[in-house]
C-alpha cells in the first residue's frame, strides 16, 4: 500500500466480514483501512457458497439456500456470532461509511474528472441505500 500510495495509485479493496466480527473488528478493520489510506472499500459478508469448500451448519444460515437472489455476497448469509443481524447490517454500514466518507478521502476524490465524481457519488448513494434497506428488513424479521 505505501507503494501504491506514494505513486498516487488508488486502491479498492474487497474485505470479506465474517460473521464472527464484534464491534471490535470491525472498529479494527476501520483503524487497518484508516491506516493502509484505503479510499474505496467494497464490504462483502462471508457467503458459503456451495464448491467454495466453506461449510457451515445449516441452522447457522439466516438465508434459505433457495433463496437464490440473497446469495450475491451482499446479503449476511451467515448468523453473526456477536451481534444481532441488525446492528451486523449497521456496523457494515459504518465501516463503509468510515471509510469512503473520510474527509481526507473525499478531498481526494477531487482529483477525478467531474464526471467520475459523480458516478462515484451514484454509487455511494446506492451502497449506502442498499444497506439501510437491509437494516430495516432485518429489524422487520428480527
Amino acid at each position: 500500500m505505501e507503494v501504491l500510495n506514494n505513486s498516487g495509485v488508488d486502491c479498492y479493496a474487497a474485505v470479506i466480514i465474517s460473521p464472527s466480527w464484534g464491534h471490535e473488528e470491525f472498529e479494527a478493520a476501520a483503524r487497518i483501512m484508516n491506516k493502509l489510506k484505503i479510499r474505496f472499500v467494497n464490504l462483502q459478508p462471508l457467503t458459503p457458497l456451495k464448491g467454495t469448500g466453506i461449510s457451515v451448519d445449516e441452522g447457522s444460515l439466516v438465508v434459505d439456500r433457495s433463496d437464490f437472489a440473497k446469495w450475491d455476497l451482499a446479503h449476511v448469509t451467515i448468523r453473526p456470532e456477536k451481534m444481532s443481524l441488525k446492528e451486523f447490517y449497521e456496523s457494515i454500514l459504518w465501516l463503509y461509511e468510515k471509510i469512503i466518507l473520510k474527509p481526507g478521502n473525499l478531498v481526494s476524490f477531487l482529483k477525478y474528472p467531474p464526471y467520475m465524481q459523480l458516478k462515484m457519488q451514484k454509487g455511494m448513494r446506492k451502497v449506502r441505500k442498499q444497506y439501510r434497506t437491509k437494516i430495516i428488513g432485518a429489524t422487520e424479521n428480527a
